[in-house]
């Protein structure tokens, strides 16, 4: 079998990352966030992680604010519309 053929795909088509398989986009995202905070323009962050397991975890290192909070809510709006999306 190829690698193709031994893809394991979402319904939607995108590629399911397991255990042990890096995602690329989630690297590339993290190398982005380190080198902006390595530059002092990142001063804070609050982090949600999605595990191989399906578990999550959450850490923050900042200054509570109101913008870190209407960051959340923003990313939590963009989540659930993506989720609305994909069941309609």
């Amino acid at each position: 079998m190829s690698e193709d053929e031994n893809k394991v795909v979402a319904l939607d088509g995108s590629e399911v990352h397991g255990p042990g398989k890096p995602n690329p986009k989630v690297i590339k995202l993290l190398e982005a966030t380190l080198e902006a905070a390595r530059s002092g323009d990142v001063v804070g962050i609050v982090l949600i992680r999605k595990h191989a397991d399906e578990g999550v975890s959450a850490s923050f290192q900042c200054k509570p604010s109101f913008g870190m909070l209407g960051g959340i809510t923003a990313a939590q709006e963009e989540i659930a519309s993506r989720i609305n999306d994909k069941e309609t």
